[in-house]
């Protein structure tokens, strides 16, 4: 993003990555060779053992994302690549359910009234309670008085001082606020995050499709790549298995040559 920035307002770009591929690795998306050489520097070879390496077929065929990265459609990454108009170098697909692993079965998640009444992950006495919170939380503005003793405490805290049933809290905490740390972890979210997570969520939904998220056709690696792209199209230069050795400079300071070295 920072290269595509420099490079739109003039300035003189030069992106070393010493990966093969575009993004770090939370936005990365490799080929099967790729993937294989990943694993073998990262010492998980056992997981990957495959009598016959033809039999997956051509590696381009691939697209194996390092870590799953659902974009929320009203959020602000989706907002900045419409503003940019790097969007139009990028193809989405809406994702079409979403589910919740809830005692020991996977619930599908509900994104609309009808479909929360007719659900059966949620307990019927607690349909017409969960429709209520949602309203509140969609309505919620941030001076709100009722709020200001919990905004700073564990989300979990707020919901139980409003008297959530603890099964519709498991659902509203990690369906709807998407919290990877509850439950007591360090950096569960507080009441804050969760609200505004939430907030994110409910008007994110349906607005490209039947729930809240999007997904790249080929991979989360797409939204540096397209950056990328938009940088290169300004001048910018990408060099790809390369990492820095030094920057030379001239007498008055100025730095004059770039030193790589070679990662591959």
């Amino acid at each position: 993003m920072l290269a595509a920035a420099l490079a739109q307002a003039g300035k003189t770009v030069l992106h070393l990555d010493e990966n093969t591929w575009y993004g770090g690795h939370e936005w990365s998306t490799l080929t099967l060779k790729e993937f294989r050489e990943w694993v073998h520097n990262h010492g998980g070879e056992e997981c990957l053992r495959v009598p016959n390496v033809e039999m997956l077929g051509r590696d381009r065929h691939y697209a194996i994302d390092l870590m799953t990265v659902p974009i929320m459609g009203n959020g602000p990454l989706v907002q900045l690549l419409v503003d940019s108009n790097i969007a139009r170098y990028m193809t989405f697909r809406n994702v079409d359910m979403t589910y919740l692993w809830m005692e020991d079965v996977l619930q599908p998640v509900p994104c609309s009234k009808s479909e929360v009444f007719k659900s059966k992950a949620i307990p019927k006495r607690q349909k017409a309670q969960l429709m209520s919170f949602m309203k509140w939380i969609s309505e919620h503005e941030d001076d709100d008085s009722d709020l200001a003793t919990f905004l700073d405490q564990p989300f979990e805290v707020f919901l139980t001082a409003r008297k959530i049933a603890p099964d519709l809290q498991k659902f509203l905490i990690h369906a709807i606020a998407l919290d990877p740390k509850a439950g007591g972890q360090a950096g569960a979210y507080t009441t804050a995050e969760a609200i505004r997570c939430m907030k994110e969520y409910l008007e994110s939904v349906g607005k490209f499709g039947p729930t809240a998220f999007l997904y790249n056709m080929y991979g989360v690696g797409e939204v540096p790549q397209a950056f990328a792209r938009v940088c290169a199209i300004f001048g910018g230069t990408y060099y790809l298995g390369q990492g820095l050795r030094s920057l030379q400079v001239d007498g008055q300071g100025n730095m004059c040559s770039v030193v790589c070295v070679s990662t591959v």
